[in-house]
């Protein structure tokens, strides 16, 4: 009996370590990292998400717009987020304009829910993450700035223009259509490069040994001599 129970003891604990071999790892993984500042990453962006599909909102319902920061892909924890929320008005309702600070939770997420505007139109909210009082560039070299952008629409099937159409609307753009159809496109040369523009990871990149990459020349429409030069990178 004493044989038995040792082998029954000794089965236990075999399980409970390779148990503990597989949620360690998961737990690891699921830890939000900090980061106090875009050093060091390639790319740092905001995703957000709103609590239901973004042209089902009404009048006189909430929305709560969720934000999470990511960092070379993977969600990480910002210090804040200072935010603008803006909504369409009219002559008997005014336009929505209000400013905060969003701090995070413990992981990572910020969330802001409010009453959505009291008439058909556009609600957006935008922003920039902040470290105290500093706001955070996109690169160390770039001037551009991390922001957050995301919007709805309320009762958008009632949303009317706020100007009307112009009379020559369809003369102006079928005589530009017309212009442009007389002017097929002339490539001029195309030149093979080494090297690309990731506008995903935000860097240059080398051309892959399976794919070729092109700067194409092309004809100018409505210039004489101009043409339409693609840099050293690719980009038009």
């Amino acid at each position: 009996m004493k044989n038995i129970s040792r082998k029954i003891l000794s089965f236990v604990l075999a399980c409970a370590m390779i148990v503990l071999m597989f949620i360690m790892p998961l737990q690891a993984e699921t830890t939000i990292q900090s980061v106090t500042s875009p050093a060091g990453y390639e790319n740092i962006e905001i995703r957000v998400t709103t609590d239901k599909e973004p042209l089902s909102y009404r009048v006189g319902d909430k929305v709560t717009f969720t934000m999470k920061a990511y960092a070379d892909n993977m969600q990480v924890s910002v210090p804040s987020l200072k935010y603008t929320l803006e909504g369409d008005g009219d002559e008997t309702h005014a336009k929505l304009s209000k400013t905060g600070t969003l701090y995070p939770d413990a992981n990572g997420v910020f969330t802001l829910t409010e009453d959505v505007i009291s008439i058909p139109g556009y609600m957006r909210i935008t922003g920039h993450i902040y470290t105290g009082s500093t706001k955070w560039a996109e690169t160390p070299n770039d001037s551009r700035d991390y922001t957050l952008a995301a919007g709805i629409f309320v009762n958008y099937e009632s949303v009317t223009p706020v100007a009307s159409m112009p009379d020559d609307f369809d003369k102006v753009w079928d005589a530009r259509l017309a212009e442009l159809d007389a002017v097929a496109p002339k490539v001029l040369r195309i030149d093979k490069i080494s090297t690309y523009y990731n506008s995903s990871t935000k860097k240059t990149v080398s051309a892959s040994a399976s794919y070729d990459i092109s700067a194409v020349y092309v004809d100018c429409i409505g210039c004489e001599d101009d043409i339409l030069i693609s840099d050293e990178i690719g980009n038009e």
